[in-house]
């Protein structure tokens, strides 16, 4: 019966392991989508600048050669 119990408790134990490996992993790819989100971000703001610098320029050329 002992040995029962102790392969009963070992087949949790490892549940419990697998189960903290999989949170560990899950707050590992939230910072990582945090990271992704902050770039993207970043990146996103960069090109609405430059589209915003290519339109004035685009303006003031056509208003030069008119």
């Amino acid at each position: 019966i002992y040995f029962f119990f102790c392969s009963i408790l070992e087949e949790h134990q490892n549940d419990l392991d697998e189960a903290m490996n999989c949170k560990k992993e899950i707050v590992e790819l939230k910072e990582q989508l945090r990271v992704m989100h902050e770039r993207y971000s970043l990146v996103s703001l960069q090109l609405a600048e430059s589209e915003a610098e290519k339109g004035e320029l685009q303006m003031r050329m056509r208003r030069e050669f008119r």
